[in-house]
């Protein structure tokens, strides 16, 4: 049980992650903020992950254990586990710079009103590392509209946010069903009932280089799940956010077929716009842009997007 000076519990799904945790653990207990938990839930790992979190001499960290249930039940029980007001969640695979917490908890008290606090996190693949985030004067700052500023980029990962505990009674728990992109449809919930706060400073480090991740090792199907329940957000009749909601939704779901289409599954990829493509006037030019979306070769999509200083096309 965490100690009454606490606010933040560090939540970090593990399984099969053996390579990577000692340094995602050592990132996390270099931060200069030094008053929180660490709760790694062992997500039924065959391999030697769960022993090396246990070599951690420091009264901060605990292990606890459950059946594979997938990420999303892995870190609901650390939800459930955690006694402070504010819970962190870092992949087994990832990392933070010094400053993450300490900047977290600025945010915090600066923005009493936000449900959530993240950051600006760098994508690291095994040759590249590009920063994510969004674009603004002021260094921190509410986030005017989620979902618009995430059309054309994930400008939070499940690495680089803090929400508070008490959001999930409005938002429910992350959906065992989902079995990818269940941090997005968390995001989308959670951005529908609190605003979020956010610092432009790249304090995450997401690395895609790493196995297992669900995003490089996944099933075509897997995603039907996510857009089922991105659905009941997207028709709720609210007038203020009803059109960014579908602009953001339809742009996830046009980036995943397209993604579907070059990989060659196109018969899922047409199945998948027909069973969720939201007809709505402020979603049309996205629809005219598929056709020229689907037909260029990434390359070229890619050099178009960097002459124009857009961010497009992160996968799902």
């Amino acid at each position: 049980m965490a100690s009454d000076n606490l606010i933040i519990s560090v939540v970090i799904p593990l399984y099969n992650k053996d390579k990577y945790i000692k340094r995602t653990l050592d990132s996390v207990l270099a931060q200069t903020f030094k008053d929180f938990e660490v709760i790694v839930v062992n997500d039924g790992s065959t391999d030697s992950g769960p022993e090396i979190v246990t070599q951690y001499n420091d009264p901060r960290v605990r292990l606890i254990a459950q059946e594979n249930g997938g990420a999303s039940a892995a870190r609901n029980h650390g939800i459930q586990e955690a006694q402070t007001e504010l819970v962190a969640f870092l992949d087994a695979d990832d990392e933070w710079l010094p400053e993450y917490l300490k900047t977290i908890i600025l945010l915090y008290n600066k923005y009493p009103q936000a449900g959530a606090y993240a950051t600006a996190y760098k994508l690291v693949d095994n040759k590249t590392s590009k920063i994510i985030g969004m674009s603004k004067n002021e260094e921190d700052f509410i986030i005017n509209d989620y979902y618009l500023s995430s059309i054309n980029r994930r400008i939070i990962t499940s690495s680089s946010i803090v929400i508070k505990r008490e959001a999930t009674k409005k938002t429910g728990l992350f959906r065992v069903n989902v079995k990818r992109g269940e941090d997005l449809d968390m995001w989308f919930r959670l951005a529908f009932y609190y605003p979020i706060a956010y610092c432009k400073k790249p304090l995450a480090i997401y690395n895609l280089q790493c196995n297992n991740r669900m995003c490089v090792n996944s099933s075509p199907n897997l995603d039907y799940a996510l857009y089922d329940s991105m659905l009941e957000i997207s028709t709720i009749l609210n007038k203020r956010k009803k059109r960014s909601i579908i602009l953001c939704y339809n742009a996830y779901l046009l980036s995943s077929a397209r993604e579907l289409w070059h990989r060659g599954y196109k018969k899922i990829a047409i199945d998948k716009l027909k069973r969720y493509y939201i007809k709505h006037i402020a979603s049309i030019p996205y629809l005219v842009f598929t056709v020229a979306y689907f037909a260029c070769p990434s390359y070229l999509i890619n050099i178009i997007l960097k002459m124009k200083n857009i961010q497009i096309g992160d996968k799902l």
